[in-house]
């Protein structure tokens, strides 16, 4: 397989992007994860263009994961609608101890587990990090306003010109520095400047306990080269699917160690999610990937089963050239217009690999700990298929009874 299509690939790979991304803007746990991602996604995408390739599935175990980390992801925050976590109030005299040099804001505890179906690869994964929360961390999060239920908007990808939030280390508190984000190669991003923490780490306090795996409880140890709480300590934080559960709540618990007081949390694992209109085809030539069919001259009716009723899930249909974003209510199906549809350019040929329906089902909840002042427990489900653009594809698979024909 040619380099350039594995790396053309990684950069389309939107979703595990996106997951590293979100994990540097909300969570804390900043480099190793963001490495940790950014690799998975390497691999994960390295292994569907093998198995394309070779017509056969290759086990997720053998996935070579002799890649070069990136150094950042590309930017966007998480769409999930959440309970806002309050900020400690604590007082600076509290967060000195004798001999420190840096105020101590606790803990932040992170904690994931997910499913994937990536061009038509099945995939589990669960980890986690454990750091010293930073003081940046205890404000509102900058997160952008969800979409109205039920409703989309076209994204060209463009993003508007940052401001600095600040021009100076002086403007910073005497642990953080003026640093700006920084793109896949780590350069720095003109207008992201803000006050920011150096030097942080992934840190070891102990096992993690957690239940609602099928078998029983799961030990997950920390893993110095990733600096990752993986399952056993060992691998790389992919698991098997035959573990998951779903339909209930996962619980994790953690003694703690060197200061991290006792911490546990708590997340929902929605019913398994899986994508039943558009219908997958299989894949051949140059494209082997299973692929849906849509024409884009109409609307696009996109159903999944197992819905989960009362919860909302994000939609997204991109192709080489703009996107639609959905966020949308958990009943089993959406549609979405044609007036919207039709301003996406779908990629052809080698291009048409970022054509894409993505589906995402995320729940996350607060960690608890006395110590504990940052940190989330999120269980997620993510579909990302491949599509082919086909005029008079068929958009629906019921006829309308109750359509009204025009007068001739």
């Amino acid at each position: 397989m040619p380099r350039r299509l594995i790396n053309f690939s990684v950069m389309l790979h939107i979703d595990l992007l996106r997951i590293a991304a979100t994990m540097h803007n909300t969570n804390g746990t900043e480099e190793p994860m963001k490495r940790f991602m950014l690799l998975l996604a390497a691999a994960l995408t390295a292994l569907a263009l093998t198995a394309g390739c070779d017509n056969e599935t290759a086990p997720a175990n053998d996935v070579d994961m002799d890649f070069a980390f990136a150094d950042d992801a590309a930017g966007g925050g998480d769409t999930i609608i959440a309970d806002t976590e309050e900020t400690p109030d604590l007082a600076q005299d509290d967060l000195l101890t004798d001999g420190d040099t840096v105020p101590d804001f606790g803990y932040n505890v992170f904690f994931q587990v997910m499913t994937m179906f990536t061009f038509g690869q099945p995939m589990a994964m669960s980890f986690g990090a454990i750091m010293k929360t930073a003081r940046e961390e205890l404000g509102p999060d900058d997160e952008d306003t969800p979409l109205p239920v039920d409703t989309c908007e076209f994204s060209t990808g463009a993003t508007e010109t940052p401001t600095p939030e600040c021009t100076s280390d002086d403007e910073c508190a005497p642990e953080q520095k003026c640093l700006a984000d920084t793109d896949n190669n780590g350069n720095p991003i003109a207008g992201t400047e803000s006050c920011k923490t150096p030097g942080r780490e992934s840190l070891d306090r102990g096992p993690i306990i957690v239940t609602g795996f099928i078998g029983g409880p799961v030990t997950f140890l920390y893993e110095p080269n990733d600096q990752v709480y993986k399952k056993d300590g060992t691998g790389d934080g992919q698991i098997d699917i035959a573990l998951l559960a779903f339909n209930l709540e996962y619980s994790l618990a953690g003694e703690g160690q060197e200061g991290l007081k006792a911490f546990s949390g708590t997340v929902y694992m929605p019913p398994s999610l899986e994508l039943t209109h558009p219908e997958l085809k299989p894949g051949s030539g140059s494209m082997p990937f299973p692929a849906a069919e849509i024409d884009p001259t109409k609307d696009v009716l996109i159903k999944w089963s197992q819905a989960n009723p009362g919860a909302e899930m994000d939609l997204t249909l991109t192709g080489e050239s703009g996107s639609v974003v959905c966020r949308v209510s958990d009943d089993g199906e959406f549609t979405i217009p044609v007036e919207l549809v039709s301003q996406i350019t779908f990629g052809t040929g080698f291009n048409a690999f970022a054509n894409n329906i993505i589906l995402d089902r995320k729940f996350s909840e607060n960690m608890e700990g006395d110590n504990v002042t940052a940190g989330r427990f999120t269980a997620e489900e993510m579909i990302t298929v491949m599509v082919n653009t086909v005029a008079a594809a068929d958009t629906d698979p019921s006829p309308d009874d109750d359509a009204v024909l025009p007068d001739n």
